[in-house]
């Protein structure tokens, strides 16, 4: 999954989504069940504060199995267009090596061929 985010996403993108990658260290599932062939996980991430306390927040992830989607209430990817750590968690533990290319938005692909980057430039000396 890293990979193939690192050969179509932009360096600034791909770093952003390597964060989130190596985040998840601090996400645990807590819970898990199912109803009508959803998948509804909670997600426990720690969050470690300047004095050496730890907070826990908690996240939902519906998962779809059958299509393989997924949803967490975080809803980075609605907000900004990647995934978050509790997403890529859920991912990972359903054993998905590759993310579909809903996951993959064509705004941060870099072998998009941009409108302004074709401008012709004229310098008068």
């Amino acid at each position: 999954m890293e990979r193939q985010i690192q050969e179509v996403y932009t360096l600034s993108k791909f770093k952003e989504f390597h964060v989130d990658l190596t985040g998840k260290i601090y996400c645990e599932i807590v819970d898990y069940r199912e109803i009508a062939g959803v998948c509804e996980y909670s997600i426990r991430e720690s969050f470690w504060l300047e004095d050496g306390r730890m907070i826990p927040k908690f996240f939902k992830v519906f998962f779809h199995a059958d299509n393989c989607e997924a949803q967490c209430t975080y809803q980075l990817f609605e907000f900004k267009g990647i995934l978050c750590k509790h997403t890529l968690t859920i991912f990972i533990r359903h054993e998905i090596g590759l993310l579909s290319e809903k996951y993959i938005l064509r705004r941060w692909r870099k072998d998009v061929r941009r409108a302004h980057s074709k401008m012709k430039v004229k310098f008068n000396s």
